[in-house]
């Protein structure tokens, strides 16, 4: 009787799914997707874009299946990673919007996928690549956008939420819809295109126009949050090169010594923050999210441990999301803080974890940057940076395309350096 699986049919596809050129393929649309997500939405709908997304769910899972002799199921999944999508799911039991928690986890679960895809199966500067790729054509398409109408029609764009600013110096949207979701955009992508730049992965002028034009779309959002991240950026590769080019038996000595002041630094700005908000506070903006903050913190309070369910994206027409009349009418409704974000949807013990698996991520993508010879490993130490530079004042981090490139730098960040891995290699030597 003939194995069903040497049918012709299946064999072609079998192929054509584990194929160099399927795998980039489905790397450029997913990434793209996440990028797009709001412009897609805005075009299409939510049915359609849950539909696309689906479809790239189950290409995903069917290469995942026709590649999986290539591999290394080993330390798969950072243990930190799994124990924070676990308390998510976990959420379902205690939340009061139970049918909202399941569709926003079926949601974050499907990107988490598609991130634990694109890392297993592409390597560093594959990766890039495929971000510098993407990241050029969005903030391409955003400044033609905004050219066209700020500059030539000189008329606001409401599908995209496009105000038309270009001309009057007032920040600008592009694609993302929202000025400060396009400069964490152009700022992940100046980062990309450095290290581009430094790995020669393109041709030179590319690069250095891709870098300028990522610092212009940086300086049109007009953001505080954007320059102050991008300054935190900037500072971290410094470091990082300044490590790289001291003696090997330096480093990790200097590494761990720079990491604890970052801590210091850290733990001094939570101790001091209401001098701090005191002194930049200045700005609408700013005091709205600062009274939002604070209407937030008495919600904490009720469901202190477990929080109120997961959410991901806030609904605003359920309760209790419908009782923050400040967001109710942006598209980015969020509590505009990743730990507060968190600390309201899944509790002190959400929180707890989602700093283990940020501060792991960190740790091991920084030794990988210092240890590594290759530049392009500098890439998810700065993105991660970048990431949580801009989480104290957004909650970007927790969905769509920053979510999608947080597991991606988890996974490829653990995949080198895990006590699972490291411990298979022993395990020999004790037995």
């Amino acid at each position: 009787m003939n194995d069903a699986r040497s049918h012709p049919v299946l064999l072609a596809s079998e192929e054509f799914l584990s194929s160099p050129r399927f795998v980039t393929a489905l790397t450029t649309v997913t990434v793209a997707m996440g990028a797009c997500s709001f412009a897609i939405v805005k075009i299409f709908g939510w049915a359609g874009y849950i539909g696309a997304l689906s479809a790239l769910v189950l290409l995903a899972v069917a290469s995942g299946l026709a590649r999986r002799q290539h591999i290394d199921w080993q330390g798969l999944l950072p243990i930190s990673l799994i124990a924070f999508l676990s308390w998510s799911a976990l959420s379902i039991v205690w939340s009061g919007y139970q049918w909202a928690t399941l569709s926003s986890l079926m949601y974050q679960f499907a990107f988490a996928a598609l991130a634990v895809y694109i890392a297993l199966n592409r390597d560093m500067i594959q990766i890039v690549r495929v971000f510098g790729n993407v990241l050029r054509f969005v903030l391409g398409t955003s400044l033609v956008l905004e050219l066209i109408s700020g500059i030539i029609v000189d008329s606001p764009i409401p599908l995209l939420s496009i105000e038309g600013n270009l001309a009057t110096g007032e920040p600008v949207q592009g694609l993302p819809g929202d000025s400060t979701q396009l400069g964490i955009l152009a700022l992940i992508g100046g980062i990309t295109f450095w290290v581009e730049l430094a790995t020669k992965s393109v041709e030179r002028p590319v690069a250095i126009l891709s870098l300028v034009g990522a610092a212009f779309m940086v300086s049109l959002t007009h953001s505080t949050v954007i320059t102050s991240a991008a300054v935190v950026v900037a500072v971290a590769a410094l470091v990082l090169e300044g490590i790289r080019r001291v003696r090997p038996a330096a480093r990790q000595p200097l590494t761990w010594a720079l990491l604890s002041l970052a801590v210091v630094a850290l733990v001094l700005i939570v101790v001091f923050r209401s001098r701090i908000l005191d002194a930049i506070q200045g700005s609408d903006q700013l005091a709205n999210k600062l009274g939002l903050w604070r209407q937030i913190s008495a919600f904490i309070e009720v469901n202190n441990l477990q929080g109120w369910g997961w959410i991901g994206k806030w609904r605003t027409e359920i309760p209790p999301y419908v009782g923050f009349p400040q967001v109710r009418s942006s598209d980015y409704a969020s509590a505009f803080n990743s730990i507060l974000d968190i600390w309201f949807q899944l509790g002190f013990v959400g929180v707890v974890i989602f700093c283990i698996l940020i501060g792991l991520a960190l740790v091991r993508s920084w030794h990988l940057a210092v240890r590594q010879p290759s530049v392009v490993y500098l890439w998810p130490a700065l993105i991660l940076v970048c990431l949580i530079s801009t989480a104290v004042t957004e909650s970007s981090i927790l969905i769509d395309f920053c979510w999608l490139t947080l597991i991606i730098c988890v996974v490829k960040s653990a995949s080198k350096m895990s006590w699972r891995l490291t411990f298979a290699r022993i395990r020999p030597a004790i037995e």
